[in-house]
């Protein structure tokens, strides 16, 4: 069969340019290729970077070059894409992503483009029109650094417009979230509520009454009694990040399985859990490389040394921490005064958490074991930055052994 396509990607799963050096375009396996792809197509070969058509078996890229050459390996069943002149190009790999509260961010509410506090508050609330009763309002990725101003979100500009439902809704970087009074409450956060370890509840300074934003660890006193999402919830989740990727041309992440907070362990299974579903019942759209929470690394430490780290579909990379906050939520670790932190913000409580007393915290301890695994280990290190720059810290082993250290902007 014949199609026409005007999309500018097809990906596949694997690189064109392994494919490239194993094929000149002659016949390379010895059945009809069940996809061909007519098209301008970009290898990544420095010495061949361009041919015409790329042929697929199952999973794998068995030919790229001529079309003339590869016509021989379509048969009666072979699916056939014509790309015309727009480019094809092999899969993306993201380095840092979060796989599955990415698939839930697709459904809940989004405030990433909203631009002032007006339409911040005008998207909630036709949002919550949409919502049953008593049913949470989650999600929204919202920068306030998008506004004139920038000023940090309240509670009091939500409330009027979400009276029947509890809200918790994230800054784009994971490290702050807006609670509406009615989460407030279900979380028994008042003005007596004491600030938690490596976490503050951001307090209006005339009242002391809470904002509603909760930043870093302050996050898990709501975050435990909002519901826990269902494993159908997750694994529809699952998909939906999937199909989103595969439609961005996104064929393979690691995914970062744990947010900031200390609820992020049982997050980091779930998300495992999920993956490991999909993967056994076929619907795996994505390979994904999964690093759980660094507070979780004895737990995989047995799950490798019992089950091996994965395959290509699925991988158990490595563990994934971070010693403080982010830059645009004001969390991250600074010695001196920034114009945003002018009293200097000094996370102690959640370095001293991770790094512990002498060798002996989460990240030396997972240092010691994925160094003794791998025999080479990356890591960055517990010392303190002297201007506001946020720290990850990614453990894990790659394909040739060493270690696959990671860090981003915004969400970590």
């Amino acid at each position: 069969m014949s199609e026409t396509k005007s999309a500018s990607l097809l990906l596949a799963a694997l690189s064109l340019s392994m494919a490239c050096r194993s094929s000149s375009g002659s016949a390379s396996a010895s059945k009809s290729a069940d996809l061909m792809v007519y098209g301008r197509v970009w290898t990544g070969d420095s010495a061949r970077p361009w041919a015409q058509a790329v042929a697929v078996a199952g999973d794998t890229i068995v030919a790229v070059g001529d079309s003339a050459g590869l016509a021989t390996l379509a048969g009666p069943g072979t699916r056939v894409i014509r790309n015309g002149k727009a480019m094809v190009t092999p899969g993306f790999t993201d380095g840092h992503v979060h796989l599955l509260s990415g698939g839930f961010q697709l459904a809940r509410v989004s405030l990433r483009e909203a631009s002032s506090p007006t339409e911040f508050t005008r998207r909630l609330k036709e949002h919550a029109a949409k919502v049953p009763p008593g049913e949470w309002i989650t999600g929204g990725d919202w920068d306030h650094e998008r506004w004139p101003g920038a000023p940090l979100p309240d509670r009091s500009w939500i409330d009027s417009v979400t009276p029947n439902n509890p809200v918790f809704v994230n800054r784009l970087d994971g490290h702050m979230s807006l609670a509406n009074t009615a989460a407030l409450r279900l979380a028994r956060i008042g003005r007596a509520t004491r600030d938690v370890p490596g976490g503050t509840i951001v307090r209006d300074p005339r009242t002391g009454e809470p904002t509603g934003l909760l930043k870093d660890n302050a996050r898990d006193l709501v975050e435990r009694v909002k519901p826990i999402p269902s494993p159908a919830q997750s694994d529809s989740a699952l998909v939906r990040a999937m199909r989103w990727a595969a439609a961005h041309g996104v064929t393979g992440v690691s995914t970062m399985s744990d947010d900031p907070g200390t609820l992020s362990i049982a997050g980091s299974w779930r998300e495992l859990a999920a993956l490991k579903r999909a993967h056994q019942n076929g619907s795996m759209l994505t390979r994904v490389s999964i690093y759980v929470s660094l507070e979780a690394w004895r737990a995989m430490a047995d799950t490798l040394r019992a089950q091996g780290p994965g395959d290509d579909w699925l991988r158990s990379a490595g563990v994934k921490g971070f010693v403080d906050g982010s830059l645009g939520s004001t969390t991250a670790l600074s010695m001196n005064p920034t114009r945003t932190r002018p009293d200097r913000w000094d996370f102690w409580s959640r370095r001293r958490t991770l790094c512990g007393p002498g060798s002996e915290g989460p990240i030396q301890l997972a240092y010691k074991w994925w160094f003794t695994q791998s025999g080479n280990v990356r890591t960055g290190s517990c010392s303190i930055s002297t201007t506001a720059l946020p720290r990850s810290t990614v453990l894990g082993t790659a394909a040739s052994g060493s270690s696959m250290p990671s860090t981003s902007g915004g969400r970590t």
